[in-house]
């Protein structure tokens, strides 16, 4: 949409597989995690390239969420415990699978500086790091998938998953509590408001 939602145009491509997230780095630029790896646009979609990965096993994972914190730096999670990092505006991705686990499948960043932020997803797995990937603080455990997290404040982090609904996380440690008077529906996506004030809203089941 160019008018602010009140029409929109198909922007689909079949390469694209399914779409999951779609991020605005800077500018024009909009990034695009699928089930088939990682695309930028800087045309409103009516072109699409796709992201340059270095990894360890030389293949290019399904994506779920993208993040820049700056221009220049940006973090992706996908499937089989893969997180990526970009430091020069996403030309060249590097694979930072150096504690993940790969039965992991990592469906969400949250980073509000270079080199502090959050990974989530299966089996209510938390990849914390505070040096921009080379180390990470790993906390696991549950049948439960975080589906989505946003840092707010200082060092905390709002989580959403399939199962305990809203939890509040402080990154020094793995305690959580729930913020929804124990209700636990099902949250799917988090998004916040432009401003200071810290508003946010989710979406979810009922």
């Amino acid at each position: 949409t160019a008018d602010g939602g009140q029409t929109w145009t198909s922007r689909s491509q079949p390469s694209l597989g399914d779409v999951r997230k779609l991020r605005l780095s800077s500018g024009p630029t909009v990034w695009a995690a699928t089930s088939v790896g990682l695309f930028k646009t800087v045309n409103g979609g009516q072109n699409w390239q796709r992201a340059q990965i270095i990894n360890s096993s030389g293949t290019v994972g399904p994506a779920f969420d993208v993040q820049f914190a700056t221009a220049q730096v940006g973090y992706a999670a996908g499937e089989n415990g893969n997180i990526w990092k970009t430091t020069n505006g996403g030309q060249i991705w590097t694979d930072l699978l150096t504690v993940a686990q790969t039965r992991f499948s990592l469906r969400a960043v949250s980073f509000t500086s270079p080199d502090s932020g959050q990974v989530v997803g299966a089996e209510n797995a938390r990849y914390l790091t505070t040096d921009g990937g080379r180390n990470w603080n790993v906390m696991s455990g549950g049948s439960g998938l975080y589906r989505d997290v946003l840092r707010y404040g200082q060092g905390h982090y709002l989580l959403v998953s399939d199962k305990e609904g809203f939890s509040d996380n402080p990154a020094s440690g793995i305690s959580t509590r729930t913020v929804d008077d124990d209700l636990h529906w099902p949250i799917y996506a988090l998004a916040s408001f432009a401003g200071a004030d810290g508003r946010m809203v989710a979406v979810g089941e009922k």
